[in-house]
């Protein structure tokens, strides 16, 4: 895990679960083919903020009171998955870094990428068949797996398409969110509960409040991305380069003149674009309100997502979700 200055309510959140340990129970670091599990842990050391798993055992312990030994492999198994698609998505998108050093695809080659990607997609799997929790559940919660593997590429596929239309709108910057980024915090919670044992209202109210937080956390994510200070940890301003068609730019595009849109988009998209340039097309989505409309609907999902936790059992776990997700939207990092 990367080390940052840590936000108060981070501070009684534990986001170390065991999960790195558990995943190299089925991908050893000193074993087998290099050219499989070299790449998967050069993307796994390198941090991240395993969010995702913390998010399963907190809503395992709010539906049951307590968390379940079940939970850390099973949250496991969704973070390796959530890896995996960063491989996919860094190809696609020919982004040029990840989590402060060169995409796996820039250091191993494209053909090893895919290949390292597809077998930690067939390892989720493997970690989940070999679980011991009862047939149904496990039968229960590979559906599940489907349903969100399904609707994420289903958001990859409205993203692509949108490049390729040049479509700028702050609804379709939602609806790619909602089914990307949302669809994997949806999957960790809904697994959290159906391991706690959550009957149908439960899981549903569950699975609610994690679409809304899913959508203030990417919404913080690339308001960090144009505005985040060196703690921040990845490359300021990559989005822009990267042309990613985000709630910010949405904004500001479809709220400009024809000259102020221009100032943008001759730049958007471009990987050689200075710093300077990066700088200006920031400055401009600040001065146009775009950048606080989107830390306002950050807020506004997250409070979305909040109300649907009232009618959840209150303890422990529930105030502990609260926490989290306060922290996934003032974070520095």
């Amino acid at each position: 895990m990367s080390s940052h200055p840590k936000y108060k309510d981070e501070e009684s959140l534990d986001f170390d679960l065991g999960v790195d340990e558990y995943i190299e129970k089925y991908i050893s670091r000193n074993s087998g083919p290099y050219s499989l599990h070299t790449p998967v842990w050069d993307l796994l050391d390198r941090g991240g903020k395993r969010f995702r798993p913390l998010l399963a055992h907190l809503c395992c312990k709010t539906v049951r009171g307590k968390s379940d030994p079940m939970i850390t492999s099973l949250a496991a198994a969704v973070e390796l998955l959530h890896n995996m698609t960063l491989i996919h998505d860094d190809i696609e998108d020919n982004s040029d870094v990840r989590r402060g050093k060169p995409c796996i695809h820039k250091i191993y080659g494209v053909p090893l990428a895919i290949n390292t990607a597809d077998f930690m997609a067939v390892k989720v799997f493997d970690m989940i068949l070999s679980n011991g929790v009862d047939h149904a559940t496990k039968v229960k919660i590979l559906q599940k797996i489907v349903e969100r593997i399904l609707q994420m590429l289903h958001g990859q596929a409205i993203e692509i398409e949108s490049r390729q239309l040049k479509s700028y709108d702050v609804n379709l910057a939602v609806e790619i969110m909602k089914n990307k980024t949302a669809a994997l915090v949806m999957l960790s919670s809904e697994i959290g509960s159906i391991i706690g044992g959550g009957d149908e209202t439960q899981i549903q109210l569950i699975q609610r409040y994690a679409g809304y937080a899913g959508l203030a956390f990417q919404i913080t994510d690339d308001i960090l991305n144009l505005v985040a200070t060196k703690k921040y940890g990845k490359e300021i301003g990559g989005d822009l380069r990267e042309g990613k068609r985000t709630v910010i730019v949405s904004h500001y595009i479809s709220n400009s003149s024809e000259s102020d849109k221009n100032r943008i988009l001759k730049n958007l998209g471009k990987k050689d674009t200075s710093e300077k340039e990066i700088k200006k097309m920031i400055s401009l989505m600040e001065q146009k309100g775009s950048i606080s409309y989107a830390r306002q609907l950050a807020d506004f999902y997250l409070n979305c997502g909040l109300y649907y936790l009232w009618f959840l059992p209150d303890n422990d776990g529930r105030k502990s979700l609260v926490k989290l997700s306060r922290f996934l939207t003032r974070r520095t990092w």
